[in-house]
């Protein structure tokens, strides 16, 4: 799964996509179907020898979701900061919300993902997320979060 994350990043999917995916390549019914010893699960008895641990897996996939956000066109105090492709540290609130949470700002071109490590309840588009550093010290800037790379719980929570 977590290898599939770094495959389906150029094309900005999000993380519990890539899970999925994972899931179904190693189950019975593509990667089982060609009798490899040790390449994805022959049988469905094999699959559900594992139940303990498909369960756990899914448990850190819907914790997942519901904790991602696009910024939409964010907007900055002075100089952006955020220059170069990559995971940035941050913190974050909801502009309405008192609650600050610790972040990854991921900088993909010209998107910006936040990806928080707390599911975070009244995240909707239209409302304003604003950035600080990853101590909550300086306010870097704010942007509307995009509805159209929410994930479904992200999207219920909004409701």
């Amino acid at each position: 799964g977590l290898l599939m994350t770094r495959v389906f990043k150029p094309f900005k999917l999000p993380s519990v996509t890539a899970y999925l995916i994972a899931g179904v390549l190693i189950g019975p019914y593509c990667l089982g179907q060609l009798g490899i010893p040790g390449l994805g699960f022959v049988s469905a008895d094999d699959v559900a020898s594992y139940s303990l641990i498909s369960k756990v897996a899914l448990g850190f996939i819907a914790f997942s979701m519901g904790n991602e956000f696009r910024i939409a066109e964010p907007h900055f105090i002075t100089l952006n900061p955020f220059t170069k492709d990559g995971d940035y540290d941050i913190s974050f609130k909801i502009r309405h919300t008192p609650i600050v949470f610790p972040a990854i700002l991921q900088k993909r071109g010209d998107e910006y993902n936040v990806v928080s490590s707390h599911l975070v309840q009244g995240i909707a588009p239209g409302q304003f997320a604003v950035i600080y550093d990853k101590d909550f010290h300086r306010c870097i800037g704010s942007g509307e979060i995009a509805g159209d790379n929410m994930t479904s719980k992200s999207k219920s929570q909004a409701i």
